[in-house]
């Protein structure tokens, strides 16, 4: 499979996601024969660790989801926001849900844009919440993003990656995070195959 072909299943895939149960664990839920969730692999390594996190996800967000999908939002950056709110705002006890960083609401927001019509999906900046992908941007741009900054401006990283999408993008420093970070550099003919 080329990386357009896995980026058109992708978008396709986050707009079938329509329930909180579905938009929480990003795929169909609880509907696998072997009694689990049908989690990704971010899912996958969050829950082990937080257990209780993403089924609290999406008790609160199945509370709120008539409000979440009928708020208008400016861009992706407030859709983002609103979720952070929502699961992770330490000053609500209700709110806090632990283990939701900012990866998954990175994928929850991801999920809920592309169902909203018109779709709100990421624009102005690239997410960069997991390690790997850190790593691999900061390969390419060194100091592109430290500390507490999970998103960068699309300018910071579009030359290097001419045409793509700011969600197109952080799908590329994910996917080829270990080529980057082994050889130090992106090659576009990467693309032709998705390892």
């Amino acid at each position: 499979m080329t990386f357009l072909e896995h980026t058109y299943r992708r978008r396709q895939r986050f707009s079938t996601l329509w329930t909180a149960d579905e938009l929480v664990w990003g795929e169909i839920g609880p509907k696998l024969t072997t009694g689990g969730h049908n989690y990704d692999q971010h899912y996958n390594q969050l829950y082990p660790s937080f257990p209780d996190a993403l089924p609290e996800a999406t008790r609160i967000i199945e509370k709120h989801l008539v409000c979440i999908l009928n708020r208008p939002y400016c861009d992706f950056e407030e859709l983002y926001d609103f979720i952070e709110q929502l699961l992770a705002n330490l000053t609500i006890a209700e709110f806090n849900v632990k283990g939701i960083g900012w990866v998954a609401l990175y994928d929850i927001s991801l999920g809920i844009g592309c169902n909203l019509r018109p779709r709100v999906i990421p624009k102005d900046y690239v997410y960069l919440g997991a390690n790997k992908v850190r790593t691999a941007a900061n390969t390419l741009v060194p100091g592109v993003v430290s500390g507490n900054v999970f998103r960068v401006p699309i300018a910071d990283l579009a030359f290097l990656f001419p045409h793509f999408t700011a969600m197109e993008i952080e799908d590329i420093l994910c996917i080829y995070s270990e080529r980057i970070i082994a050889t130090g550099t992106f090659d576009l003919n990467w693309l032709n195959k998705v390892p």
